[in-house]
């Protein structure tokens, strides 16, 4: 999802190096995933966390795990959908 978002937005190369990541966890190694984060996190900054926040959104179908905290608030929000 972040790869894709990435480079949709105008940062190729932050979306190479999470693909390199990728690859190398595919390989069973444990790399650094720092550098990856604060691409992601410079890019958000360069671009606009709104902005980015909304190309994120188009490619949240590649996701491969949403974090707890955010799977609890949709269903908070689903849950509560009919009574507002």
């Amino acid at each position: 999802m972040l790869k894709a978002a990435t480079r949709e937005i105008g940062a190729p190369r932050v979306g190479d190096g999470l693909q390199r990541l990728e690859e190398r966890i595919a390989a069973g190694q444990q790399p650094d995933l720092n550098p990856g984060k604060d691409g992601v996190l410079r890019t958000a900054k360069r671009f606009g966390k709104a902005r980015f926040a909304q190309v994120i959104s188009k490619h949240v179908a590649a996701a491969t795990s949403v974090p707890d905290y955010v799977r609890d608030a949709l269903t908070w929000l689903i849950s509560d959908a009919p009574n507002v």
